[in-house]
């Protein structure tokens, strides 16, 4: 009787510290909604440079964490069964419609947090394997970002491939070169010289209207990118040719429906290309099933951004 005793104590007793502890997690994030402050949000859900979410953002926000990550799997499953007639599969965007330009060389896209990336489809690697850089700008708090996975990936998939070539007699074995750095690199394959991988966080809460963000972290990333372009193109130019498209700007979140695509279609309003007349057009061209409104993005964020942009 006493050890039951003991055991019910034990266990009543552990319950009520769960409880508590998912009641004080939703508690600081109903806070962050409430109470919108993008550095805050970015010391509270932090990442490391390669966007993997820290051991202190989990052991703070573990019951969101553990549900997006739910979420995200269940989603991008029916995504994957949802298009197996296409060869990219999860790629989602990329395979619907054309990587966006921005200026010569250099290319943008929205994408959800890619699934899959350990077993590299060929289509996968032939479509990042044409840019020399990729930049992912991440807006998710709730996942790692697929910075990571996707470096890896294509540098598994590369080695495999040079591989294969080396078994099959068409590669020499003095031409194999692989980096340990931030860029990947093989000599046997003519559109793939290098890719460097960049990576930017700008965390955005879920469904959070854009309108609560201070209009000017948005400049401020979007200086990020086109620093980022710009140094990088004329850097590369002058040490080695490169393939006609240069660079991609991977705008990243969970499901890729509503941050990634807002983000895009801000930068495009930021370099002139869109206006607060046709990015709703555009928005419902491009992303036929993005969850934008006006009030995820508000017209008056695009008049700031638009404006705030004409005078920098």
């Amino acid at each position: 009787m006493l050890n039951r005793s003991m055991t019910s104590i034990t266990f009543a007793g552990l319950y009520r510290l769960v409880a508590t502890y998912w009641m004080l997690s939703f508690f600081v994030l109903a806070w962050a909604y409430q109470y919108p402050n993008q550095p805050r949000d970015k010391r509270w859900f932090a990442k490391d440079e390669q966007g993997r979410l820290l051991l202190s953002t989990w052991l703070t926000f573990a019951p969101l964490l553990l549900g997006y990550r739910l979420m995200w799997y269940v989603g991008q499953r029916y995504q994957l069964t949802q298009h197996t007639k296409s060869d990219f599969g999860s790629l989602n965007h990329t395979d619907r419609c054309p990587t966006h330009k921005i200026v010569d060389s250099v290319y943008a896209v929205a994408t959800p947090t890619l699934f899959g990336l350990s077993k590299m489809s060929d289509e996968h690697y032939s479509y990042f394997s044409n840019f020399a850089m990729i930049i992912v700008i991440d807006s998710a708090v709730e996942t790692n970002s697929h910075s990571l996975s996707l470096k890896q990936a294509l540098h598994t998939h590369h080695t495999y491939a040079q591989a294969q070539r080396l078994g099959a007699g068409h590669l020499d074995v003095s031409n194999l070169e692989v980096n340990h750095d931030d860029s990947l690199s093989c000599d046997f394959h003519p559109s793939f010289a290098a890719v460097q991988m960049r990576y930017l966080y700008f965390p955005l809460l879920d469904l959070q209207s854009l309108g609560e963000i201070d209009t000017q972290h948005f400049i401020h990333l979007f200086k990020q990118i086109d620093i980022l372009t710009a140094i990088d193109i004329v850097t590369n130019i002058t040490k080695k040719k490169l393939p006609s498209k240069t660079i991609l700007i991977n705008f990243q979140c969970v499901m890729g429906l509503s941050r990634s695509v807002a983000l895009h279609a801000l930068y495009l309003i930021y370099r002139g290309q869109l206006t607060a007349d046709n990015y709703v057009t555009w928005i419902n061209e491009q992303y036929p099933k993005a969850h934008i409104n006006d009030n995820y993005l508000p017209k008056s964020l695009v008049d700031k951004v638009g404006g705030l942009a004409k005078n920098t």
